[in-house]
């Protein structure tokens, strides 16, 4: 069986309670990544974020904390790892995905966790015995609160994601990023985990999960970094020098769907389980 990582704040002890919980009642060990927190600036002082960069403090600790279990499975040798972030709940059959039984070799991230955004999907690769399909992703899913990686795709994330610039799932996920391109991921359908922002209403949330990333941010307690001329002056020169604009990424994207067969599935894809038995006692501990 893979690793399974829990990304943790060392503040947020009941989030960490929450994932354990989940994991334990279907019978799976989690180990805790310490998450990185961006709101001491000594955590990232030494973070590989570009200088023009206007990604706020903690979207780059994020950032770092998914960096740091890239580089857990590649220091340890793993041949893969699943990643997650506290705040995710997954499905029953989590322990039976077969991940093994997927040809490995041939894929660096498979995506197992759903948000809002619609996207299209290439042909079935395999499917679990629950019947879940995984197919190649072909379009946008800015969430990383779930996903698996081999050590080849940890790899290629480490060398990627030197000298960034967005966050860490828009960099992933999103066809608009390079990154996107130099992996290969595939998604699971109907999805086997979500971020509980995605299933449940704002209210029905504990403060603990409520007051996220994205809260404070619209708050204003984690502003980007503000605009100016050295900063928007410097992106542009770094989009120059890799050659990234709308255009090139526009036809960037259109070759790479010619690769695939031309009846892709589009949809938003929901997070399914068969039994939420392990979710519902999980979630009185975040309370």
């Amino acid at each position: 069986m893979y690793k399974v990582f829990i990304i943790n704040l060392d503040s947020q002890p009941r989030r960490w309670a929450f994932m354990e919980k989940q994991f334990s009642l279907l019978g799976m060990a989690v180990e805790r990544i310490p998450a990185v927190n961006g709101y001491d600036r000594n955590n990232i002082i030494n973070a590989p974020v570009a200088s023009y960069s206007f990604l706020p403090d903690g979207e780059v600790g994020c950032f770092e904390s998914h960096r740091k279990a890239w580089k857990r499975i590649v220091d340890e040798d793993l041949p893969g790892a699943f990643v997650l972030e506290d705040d995710v709940v997954v499905s029953s059959d989590f322990k039976n995905l077969n991940i093994e039984k997927l040809p490995l070799n041939r894929v660096d991230i498979i995506k197992l966790d759903t948000c809002t955004w619609t996207a299209s999907y290439g042909d079935v690769v395999a499917r679990t015995p629950e019947n879940r399909e995984f197919r190649p992703l072909l379009g946008c899913e800015t969430s990383a609160g779930c996903y698996f990686v081999t050590q080849a795709g940890a790899r290629k994330l480490l060398a990627g994601t030197r000298n960034y610039f967005e966050p860490v799932d828009t960099m992933m996920f999103n066809m608009g990023s390079k990154l996107f391109y130099q992996v290969s991921i595939l998604k699971i359908l109907p999805a086997a985990a979500a971020q509980l922002r995605f299933i449940k209403k704002n209210e029905e949330l504990g403060a603990e999960v409520r007051f996220s990333m994205q809260e404070k941010r619209r708050v204003g307690i984690d502003p980007r970094n503000k605009r100016s001329v050295y900063r928007s002056l410097k992106l542009y020169g770094r989009r120059l020098k890799d050659w990234d604009f709308s255009a090139v990424r526009k036809k960037r994207q259109a070759d790479y769907l010619k690769r695939f067969p031309p009846a892709v599935k589009a949809e938003v894809v929901v997070f399914q389980t068969r039994s939420s038995a392990h979710i519902d006692q999980s979630l009185g501990l975040l309370d």
